[in-house]
């Protein structure tokens, strides 16, 4: 139970799993008239879904609900396919977060990144960016290009393309409590909220580089001026005749190499389909021509691990070492659903280490690409990768 009397921490949080198919009634701690962030993730039976956050919003007239569709939604170290998880998320600071939303419908997947970028660039004290995007009508790669084009800032950026299970027909974003497509939401972390980020996928370059020589978007057609199909089969041996599902365990890594002529860093692309009369290949992204790649492999223990090295990329940014934070820690994950089918059964163990930080609630879901900013890029689609995003609200200096 929450004491307003002896709350030192910050952020407060509260969660709810709830099923679909039964009526809403809240029993938490949070009273009607809180200025509320709402997270909510699910997967299936909309309509039902609708019924739920129409009682949510009337519980919580001031709040600002979002979220979205994904291939599996998650709860601390749990994974659903049939539930609303609900993340009720109070600032003890009010105005500590901005909402943008972009029409997909009215702009080209470039032009919703720049108009983004444009927006994110004339806001003051912006911490960190969380964004949800139309799953099947956005091209990751053209967006993140556009927002590069246009952010004048350098700030910790997250966000991921909605699911529809591994049907790949539907995807719905949540905007202001009502479900819709063809948008994107974000969400600007504003003054005493930090967020921190990271991204790792667990997978390692296999072979020598290749070059994509004739290309559409996403459908890569020759490599190397060979049928781009014809290229993976020789390469994948026994495994070819399981194409396209193997190639869940064989993605595409697009190599960006620096001003000295070394890799600085790939984006790995999921495999999503094969044409056997083209030879073509259809991947989760777009590549663009004459792109040096490599194949890629990795095994499930090593797909497991790439969330120790996300644990230890972010303990050195949250405040498990900041003396000026008494607070709870969310942990936003968002994971590919080429992950979840690659690693199978044991896929909830990538889920597992938030319980190492102390004060941190975890949630999430399982998208159609993770985009994310690191090192060497202010934000980049990846596939295949698990991107965490961990924010809290620090104390006043």
């Amino acid at each position: 139970m929450i004491n307003d009397s002896n709350w030192s921490y910050k952020l407060r949080i509260e969660q709810l799993n709830l099923s679909v198919e039964m009526d809403f009634i809240y029993t938490g701690e949070f009273k009607k008239n809180d200025e509320l962030l709402i997270l909510c993730f699910f997967q299936k039976n909309h309509d039902l879904v609708q019924n739920i956050l129409n009682k949510i919003q009337l519980q919580f007239p001031l709040a600002k609900i979002t979220g979205c569709s994904g291939a599996g939604e998650l709860i601390g170290d749990e994974i659903f396919d049939d539930k609303l998880i609900v993340n009720l998320i109070k600032f003890k600071k009010s105005n500590q977060f901005k909402i943008i939303k972009s029409e997909i419908g009215q702009l080209s997947s470039f032009n919703a990144g720049e108009y983004l970028g444009e927006s994110l660039s004339v806001i003051e004290n912006s911490n960190g960016v969380i964004f949800f995007s139309d799953g099947l009508n956005v091209d990751g790669v053209k967006f993140s290009d556009g927002l590069k084009s246009s952010l004048k800032k350098v700030i910790p950026i997250v966000g991921g393309l909605a699911g529809d299970g591994v049907n790949f027909r539907k995807t719905f974003i949540i905007d202001n409590g009502l479900i819709t497509s063809n948008i994107i939401i974000t969400i600007v972390l504003l003054d005493s909220v930090n967020m921190a980020v990271s991204a790792n996928g667990g997978w390692n370059r296999f072979g020598f580089e290749h070059l994509i020589t004739k290309v559409e978007n996403n459908i890569v057609y020759e490599i190397d001026n060979r049928p781009a199909l014809d290229f993976y089969k020789e390469h994948l041996g026994n495994e070819s005749s399981k194409l396209p599902a193997s190639g869940l365990h064989f993605p595409l890594s697009v190599l960006n190499y620096n001003q000295d002529g070394v890799v600085s860093d790939d984006l790995v692309r999921t495999l999503l389909a094969i044409d056997e009369e083209k030879k073509s290949l259809t991947f989760a992204g777009s590549i663009p021509m004459n792109s040096k790649v490599d194949l890629m492999k990795s095994t499930d223990k090593n797909l497991i691990n790439s969330s120790y090295k996300n644990l230890n990329n972010l303990k050195d940014k949250i405040p498990t070492l900041d003396q000026t934070c008494e607070g709870n820690l969310f942990s936003l994950i968002i994971s590919c659903v080429g992950r979840r089918l690659a690693i199978g059964q044991r896929i909830e163990e990538e889920l597992l280490n938030f319980k190492e930080i102390e004060n941190m609630t975890q949630s999430g879901f399982y998208s159609y690409g993770e985009l994310s900013s690191n090192e060497n890029s202010v934000c980049s689609l990846f596939n295949q990768t698990l991107t965490q995003a961990i924010f809290w609200e620090r104390e006043d200096e």
